[in-house]
């Protein structure tokens, strides 16, 4: 049996991350020679070399590669001892980070941040936006505590066994187009729909399956969008002055169409959100993460059950 020291993973997975003993040594406070004793020590416990050493570089072995998932969760879960026995699950202190994808950003996540921050001031909070798959690629080098994405991209990825998912409820989506577009007096059929540029992000693969074929092969004949773009914002801002189409959140749609600038209407096939909470199926949560994915629940029941 292994007898690893907590000291040599802390020191393995600063050189892993910054690929240099001189500025792991640095960061860490630890004399350079020390620092390269403290790694051959791991790597003798190990039985295998952890990293690849030429003069200008560091690279990690295949070893390393696979240690430092294990490291991460050790000196992370390590770290949340020492908080929540400094703290007494108080939530006095601690932090949270988190990776929303662009369609439960807004309102979803927003509000539940917001609720969050008032009940929870100390607690430090960093949000990343983005694709649903780097964000599951951050999650699972644990950069992140946890995301909120469509479930189907956890379903669909190389990681599903290791994740663990809090399904949200869903809301319909809605077809958004502009004031003057076409479709105010046209009949809205799949035909019709088929005829327009879109802007959407990157379709989840269930979501994309489930799209008519007429539509599929007409409007994302790519697998893509005429205009692929992550953030729901800027996709409005395109629909806005032009013909082009988009679809959003109803709870979003609500917001944005108040003005009268964009309208709003059912998509034909009674499509919904299928968002979920994904965090890492074997990793201690702290108590900053669990309130928060209590916030997400009863944030998602109320933006569900909003009349139209």
């Amino acid at each position: 049996m292994m007898n690893l020291d907590i000291r040599h993973l802390r020191h393995f997975e600063a050189v892993y991350r910054l690929r240099s003993f001189v500025r792991a040594a640095r960061e860490i406070s630890v004399t350079q020679s020390a620092l390269t004793k403290s790694i051959k020590a791991l790597e003798s416990e190990i039985g295998a070399a952890l990293f690849d050493r030429t003069t200008h570089s560091v690279t990690p072995t295949k070893t390393g590669d696979i240690l430092i998932r294990y490291a991460k969760d050790v000196i992370s879960s390590l770290g949340l001892f020492e908080q929540q026995a400094a703290s007494i699950n108080d939530l006095d202190t601690g932090s949270l980070t988190l990776g929303s994808g662009p369609y439960p950003l807004e309102p979803l996540v927003t509000t539940a941040l917001r609720d969050f921050a008032t009940h929870f001031p100390s607690i430090h909070v960093t949000l990343q936006t983005g694709g649903s798959n780097a964000l599951l690629e951050r999650l699972m080098n644990r950069t992140l505590d946890l995301v909120v994405c469509d479930i189907s991209k956890y379903q669909h990825g190389p990681f599903s066994d290791q994740i663990s998912v809090d399904v949200l409820p869903p809301e319909p989506i809605m077809l958004i187009h502009g004031r003057d577009h076409p479709l105010c007096v046209n009949t809205l059929t799949l035909e019709n729909l088929a005829q327009y540029a879109w802007a959407v992000p990157t379709a989840s693969p269930g979501l994309f399956r489930r799209l008519p074929r007429e539509l599929r092969q007409s409007a994302f004949p790519t697998g893509y969008a005429h205009y692929r773009i992550e953030v729901l914002s800027v996709c409005l801002e395109i629909v806005r002055g032009g013909t082009v189409l988009t679809a959003i959140p109803r709870s979003l749609a609500r917001r944005v169409c108040a003005d009268g600038s964009l309208v709003m209407k059912p998509l034909p096939g009674n499509f919904q959100t299928n968002d979920g909470i994904h965090t890492l199926a074997h990793k201690a949560k702290s108590p900053a993460v669990i309130a928060f994915i209590e916030h997400m629940a009863i944030t998602a029941k109320a933006l569900a059950t909003e009349r139209a």
